[in-house]
């Protein structure tokens, strides 16, 4: 079974694999492949054997020019002892310098770096990337964010393969270093590059767009998603859940542009709808609904009997359960953009960040409410068709649908959010929540008594909360963030 970066070690540490032994798994990894390549050179086998070997093809037979024969040309001297004892000693200097390198403190990990770069033909496969991988961490981890850069362009000047072949990841973690500095004309630049890429690892460019989005870049957001486009949209091959995640934040992205510069938005614009339908192809009266919820046009009133969920509508059992088809859930999809136009308005929280804590608010509140947590971990799960699965026994169902509670709360964020690395969704989850309540205060959905509760309750995470984000060296804006969740959720009760 794979091990992932992020789950505890198997050497029984305690630590996360990626901080114990992972870098001696795949320094091992590493040296099995040589191992076997220099097999195949050791045999005297021709150069498109082991140029098919590297490459995985299989085709491990050779043609002569002379006829249609075909032989696996060797000579049986080649296969003397004395090679083999070069094998070896080639081998074992090889994991020793893995090991050097594993062992080394950080000086001596980019002194090694520095001298494997200068000679000619030094580094094999990814062994650069993993190299600087390692020194990234280690620099992330002592707030040295300026080396890791200068390391990035030593490699794309001396060995620009090596670079190009880990370039997403290069970009990715500079782009980190950069945002946390907040060095903004530089993450544009990175970005838009990583755009032209995109297609080598949407998932990859799916989180920096999360990044610009935390940190509320919505220009930065259009010009590298308006870039990233093209190149996506013409890729055959990639995963369709990360297409799933990148087409409807670039839609949003698009919207909350849109806000940001008309006084008087109509969702009826024709300019805007040709932008949003290169994106996705959008039911007519969409937009306008969309608008008017966020802009407060709709001016809709409340009451907690909008989200009775005792029965479902006719029509969604027509269509087997599915879980948004029912007006409570819909209700509270409409409600959440209410409460998107509420923190940008009156809380002065940019669109951006606000839409992530919206998007991990509803999943919350949706799956809390059909008692599956355990089940879900997007929303996708509920928009599948199927069988609607039945609350385990033992599982209450919450004092009050729209009001988070500690424990389930504390479930989402230890099985689901955190464990995903959405760990930006999870900070403008929970540093949003105390505007959640206020706003359901004002709209008459919450009694103060129950908001003061909640409130008490849920600092009880913060602490866990600020550990996790601590050890989240790429992102420190989490962490203080999180710190000055009591602060700011009193001054502003």
């Amino acid at each position: 079974m794979k091990v992932g970066r992020n789950d505890p070690c198997p050497c029984g540490s305690g630590k996360k694999y990626k901080k114990c032994c992972m870098e001696k798994d795949e320094a091992a990894g590493r040296a099995r492949e040589s191992e076997a390549k220099r097999a195949a050179a050791s045999a005297g086998w021709s150069a498109e054997f082991t140029a098919a070997l590297e490459q995985g093809s299989g085709e491990l037979l050779a043609h002569d020019d002379r006829d249609d024969e075909v032989f696996i040309d060797f000579d049986e001297d080649d296969l003397s002892c004395d090679d083999e004892e070069s094998d070896d000693e080639t081998e074992e200097a090889e994991g020793a310098f893995w090991q050097t390198f594993a062992d080394a403190d950080q000086d001596g990990k980019i002194a090694m770096f520095f001298e494997a770069i200068a000679k000619p033909n030094a580094l094999e496969n990814d062994q650069a990337g993993y190299m600087l991988e390692c020194i990234h961490w280690e620099c992330l981890r002592t707030e040295d964010r300026e080396t890791y850069a200068g390391l990035v362009q030593a490699l794309r000047q001396r060995l620009p393969a090596a670079y190009d072949r880990d370039a997403l990841l290069h970009l990715h973690n500079m782009i980190i270093t950069a945002a946390a500095c907040d060095r903004w004309q530089e993450v544009r630049a990175l970005a838009n590059e990583m755009a032209g890429i995109a297609d080598q690892g949407l998932e990859a460019f799916n989180r920096v767009i999360v990044l610009l989005m935390y940190h509320g870049q919505l220009a930065l957001l259009r010009e590298a998603v308006d870039l990233a486009w093209p190149v996506v949209n013409s890729a055959s091959d990639l995963p369709p859940r990360a297409i799933e995640k990148f087409v409807p934040l670039a839609v949003h992205c698009s919207i909350f542009d849109y806000l940001e510069q008309r006084p008087v938005p109509d969702g009826a614009e024709e300019n805007l709808m040709m932008r949003l339908n290169r994106f996705a192809g959008l039911k007519a009266g969409w937009m306008t609904k969309v608008i008017g919820l966020i802009t407060g046009q709709a001016q809709r009133r409340w009451t907690m009997s909008d989200f009775d969920f005792t029965a479902d509508s006719e029509k969604a059992k027509e269509r087997r359960g599915r879980l948004l088809d029912s007006p409570g859930w819909l209700n509270i999809h409409d409600l959440s953009l209410e409460f998107l136009g509420y923190l940008h308005d009156r809380e002065n929280v940019p669109y951006t960040r606000a839409e992530l804590a919206r998007i991990a608010l509803v999943e919350y509140l949706l799956v809390r409410q059909a008692g599956t947590l355990e089940e879900f971990q997007t929303l996708y799960h509920l928009t599948r068709k199927g069988k609607r699965r039945r609350r385990k026994a033992g599982q209450r169902p919450p004092r009050h649908v729209l009001c988070p509670d500690r424990e389930t709360l504390a479930f989402v964020f230890q099985r689901q959010l955190l464990p995903l690395e959405r760990y930006h969704e999870a900070a403008a989850f929970f540093e949003l929540v105390p505007a959640w309540l206020r706003f359901l205060a004002g709209r008459g959905l919450l009694d103060t008594e129950l908001q003061q509760r909640t409130l008490t309750e849920l600092a009880g995470l913060q602490e866990s909360l600020i550990d996790c984000f601590d050890d989240c060296y790429e992102y420190p804006a989490l962490a203080a963030a999180t710190r000055n969740w009591n602060r700011a959720s009193l001054a502003a009760s």
